[in-house]
């Protein structure tokens, strides 16, 4: 039956890439139907010098740096991974992050798990881990149809074989987009609540929290006081972008 499941997919998936060709997540330039790739090959070459970047804040190699988050965040979350730095003026940076937010093409998020499993896991210390998600806003998700964080979570739990939690859920809110520092920390309060019974599951493990992109660092702040507030050991954030 999950083989049947399987090929109806793939060929409703081929179906979908002949009307809905998918685009390159670095200039939209349109790939070929059958194309597993996330990027075309010359933002593919960008996306590589990206990750060999040094922060521009302090100097350490973006795989290292610890900025463009609350100073606090240190005492919440325990280590923090990224695979590049963003800002606005980085055009493949900042269409990746805006294409999956509203497009969700398992070859966009293959691609980027397979990143993160790669070159974010090694970095954490622990081997043994939860995975969960930052929730994305309800309303958000029925108009675009998913929640890109969830996809990349379970993505990488199924690459890494870590079992996923789903105990965080967003009861609605503001956008943190359009908010100060000061009002994202209220808002982040507000909107993102743990669910009840998760205490005897969470209890004593190490979490991974995974989120597209980490900017203030208020939602994930939020997120990991509310997961160790049910007993959770650790929580790592792992994202693809961190801002700067």
């Amino acid at each position: 039956m999950q083989g049947d499941r399987g090929k109806i997919k793939q060929k409703l998936n081929r179906l979908l890439g002949i009307f809905y060709p998918p685009v390159c997540l670095g200039c939209e330039e349109l790939l070929d139907y059958w194309d597993e790739s996330a990027f075309c090959e010359e933002c593919k070459k960008k996306w590589e010098e990206h990750k060999e970047e040094f922060c521009r804040k302090c100097g350490q190699p973006i795989k290292e740096c610890w900025c463009g988050v609350p100073d606090n965040i240190g005492e919440i979350v325990d280590a923090e991974v990224h695979l590049v730095q963003y800002d606005k003026t980085e055009s493949i940076i900042k269409n990746l992050l805006f294409i999956i937010k509203r497009k969700n093409r398992d070859s966009y998020f293959n691609f980027l798990c397979n990143e993160m499993y790669n070159e974010l896991l090694p970095r954490l210390k622990d081997d043994d881990y939860v995975v969960t998600s930052v929730p994305r806003n309800p309303k958000t998700v029925r108009y675009y149809g998913h929640d890109q964080a969830l996809c990349l979570a379970k993505g990488f739990s199924a690459l890494s074989g870590f079992e996923y939690i789903d105990c965080l859920f967003n009861a609605g809110g503001e956008r943190q987009k359009t908010l100060t520092r000061k009002q994202r920390e209220v808002n982040a309060a507000q909107s993102y609540k743990i669910k009840a019974g998760y205490t005897s599951i969470l209890k004593g493990k190490r979490v991974i929290l995974i989120d597209d992109v980490t900017t203030t660092g208020a939602t994930v702040v939020r997120c990991a006081k509310l997961l160790k507030s049910k007993g959770a050991e650790k929580v790592y954030v792992m994202s693809i972008a961190k801002t700067v």
